[in-house]
């Protein structure tokens, strides 16, 4: 398993793939018979974080794992295993989730690599998709409920809450998301 760590769990119905440094090296843990992948950097901070704890068992150079497949923890299918030099180890995993119809970065990732430009969101902010029943919810009401399917699934490892930025609207003052049309 790729741990995979996000501000916006809205966007991973959205989710073609993921992205590591390709010149950091990342850790293949063993923990209770699973295998999980992280930056190698990051182990002792997400140890005494969230107490995530293992044995690694190798270690290996992020453009050595460009163009595995991952399955994405709650929809039927792939997410492609990319390199990209934006990817960081000061927080999260050094694994970060590509959703190319909504974000810059993961934008040019999905030209890079030949992605679809996936946005599953209408010009409303709501989904259109029907998966798990989130057709018609709007996405930052989505939040809460992709965590409870990631929750089902046995996807998630730790939920947290961190104040950030996000934009918003000039005049109206509302959050903005991203949205390639």
């Amino acid at each position: 398993y790729f741990i995979v760590w996000t501000t916006t769990p809205w966007t991973l119905p959205a989710n073609l793939a993921l992205a590591i440094h390709p010149d950091k090296d990342y850790s293949v843990i063993e923990i209770a018979d699973n295998y999980y992948i992280i930056a190698s950097e990051l182990l002792e901070t997400l140890k005494n974080k969230i107490g995530f704890d293992g044995k690694v068992i190798k270690v290996i150079k992020g453009k050595k794992m460009e163009g595995l497949k991952a399955k994405h923890p709650f929809i039927e299918r792939d997410s492609l295993v990319v390199t990209a030099d934006f990817v960081t180890t000061t927080e999260g995993t050094g694994v970060v989730h590509i959703a190319p119809g909504h974000g810059e970065d993961d934008y040019l990732v999905g030209l890079k690599y030949n992605l679809d430009i996936y946005t599953p969101v209408d010009e409303y902010g709501r989904f259109i998709i029907s998966e798990h029943g989130l057709k018609g919810i709007e996405v930052f009401k989505a939040n809460k409920k992709i965590i409870d399917i990631l929750r089902q699934h046995y996807a998630l490892i730790h939920k947290g809450e961190i104040s950030h930025s996000y934009p918003h609207c000039w005049r109206c003052k509302n959050t903005i998301i991203f949205r390639a049309t």
